[in-house]
């Protein structure tokens, strides 16, 4: 297969098998290969007999994904797979640009202490906290042998009965390992790290989210797929908290921001004000605001004046928690199995109500805003749920005849729990 440079595996869902390791074998014999692609797949978790754990050479890989879903039928890692990801990486670390893994199958241990990465500008880990030493090194340290890494994406939940771990501890004394990072995704932000105030003022994206995210909360087994070794906890961080953390970033850059609060207190209004004063180039924002249990209703007027003094703000994502969401009900499935969905009605009165939200906020909006995503229920099974897309269209150039207009069939899918096996369920925030 001459100039075969991308190779790409991939399923719409989970299976239990895994890719052979005599096919993963002959794909790395590719010598012109750079771009490896797997999704829901395990690579090599067993050997037939005959086989051995061995590689003659490998092609110099710029690119290697490999993701596996949240939810999943096996409990444990397979050895074996872990072995195989450590010996494609020993091949590839030296020439890999891109890399994402699930870190509970990473090789942790020999990636952050004995690889050298000096080509490597992603890296994207998902599952389980990293855990190098006893007790765990802090993050800020283990980042060393990546000098060029630009944009770092730690999606990592939070075990129950485990302290969360932040990234750069205070009073830990050391030096900041990435001078070259323009994009950060943390996972259980936390006040008192030191790592918001170190961050170069030229960073460009900063997410600071759960994984899985809170609305997930109610999921605790899918189908048969259970992990009864991953349970999870979200030690949420209310507004007041969510302000003293953005307060110690200096990022007059900044051009993406991804927060995930609890509206608990009365710093809420200081909170959302604060964005447009504290990073006025954003041109994609991210909201996912949980309510109070005493919040009735959502101040959609304080959500929307917030971004009016963003005039740079080119698409807004948010989820607002509303009152209307439905709740879901109990519905005969195949083979006698209880799935969940909603009610028809139910659902026609949500997007009756998230119309009127779209509406709101085109006509509070600067007048760059051209997109506007809300979380919204699905009532295909077969999804979670996912964002309803609305266009800002202005009447004249007249601001308050702005109008949000739904692009019907042009939606995009959400696995809440991104990427997982959570079908047949639709989540519920609060209840």
């Amino acid at each position: 297969m001459p100039q075969l440079r991308v190779v790409s595996f991939t399923l719409e869902a989970m299976s239990a098998h895994g890719l052979p390791w005599s096919l993963v074998r002959t794909v790395l014999s590719i010598p012109d290969l750079r771009e490896l692609f797997v999704h829901f797949h395990h690579i090599a978790p067993i050997l037939e007999p005959e086989e051995e754990l061995t590689l003659g050479s490998c092609p110099p890989l710029t690119t290697f994904y490999f993701s596996l879903p949240d939810a999943r039928a096996t409990a444990h890692t397979s050895p074996t797979e872990r072995q195989v990801l450590a010996l494609i990486l020993r091949f590839t670390s030296r020439s890999l640009q891109h890399l994402t893994l699930p870190s509970d199958e990473a090789p942790i241990q020999e990636m952050f202490t004995t690889l050298e990465w000096p080509c490597l500008r992603s890296l994207h880990l998902r599952g389980e906290p990293l855990s190098i030493g006893d007790p765990p090194a802090p993050y800020v340290s283990i980042f060393t042998r990546m000098p060029q890494l630009q944009r770092l994406e730690l999606e990592l939940g939070q075990p129950v009965d485990v302290d969360p771990r932040p990234f750069w501890p205070r009073g830990f004394v050391a030096e900041w390992p990435l001078p070259e990072l323009r994009h950060l995704t943390l996972s259980c932000p936390q006040v008192g790290d030191q790592v918001y105030a170190a961050l170069s003022p030229s960073l460009r994206s900063l997410t600071l989210r759960y994984a899985p995210h809170y609305i997930t909360n109610e999921m605790s087994e899918v189908d048969g797929f259970v992990r009864e070794d991953r349970v999870w906890q979200w030690p949420m961080l209310g507004s007041a908290e969510m302000l003293e953390v953005l307060c110690l970033c200096r990022l007059p850059a900044l051009e993406h921001l991804e927060i995930e609060y609890w509206a608990d207190d009365d710093a809420d209004e200081e909170l959302l004000s604060y964005l447009g004063d504290a990073f006025p180039h954003l041109k994609s924002l991210v909201v996912l605001r949980y309510r109070s249990p005493n919040e009735a209703t959502v101040p959609l007027g304080r959500i929307a004046s917030a971004i009016t003094s963003l005039t740079y703000l080119q698409t807004l994502t948010l989820h607002a928690d509303l009152p209307e969401t439905p709740v879901r009900v109990e519905i005969p499935g195949y083979k006698d199995r209880t799935t969940y969905g909603y009610e028809c009605e139910d659902l026609e009165a949500f997007n009756t109500t998230a119309q009127s939200v779209a509406d709101a906020i085109a006509r509070a909006s600067p007048a760059s805003l051209e997109n506007i995503k809300l979380w919204a229920p699905c009532g295909d099974l077969q999804r979670a749920a996912y964002l309803a897309l609305f266009k800002v269209v202005r009447d004249h150039g007249v601001a308050a005849r702005a109008r949000a207009e739904r692009l019907k069939g042009d939606y995009k899918r959400v696995w809440l729990s991104r990427p997982s096996m959570h079908y047949n369920r639709i989540y519920r925030p609060m209840d």
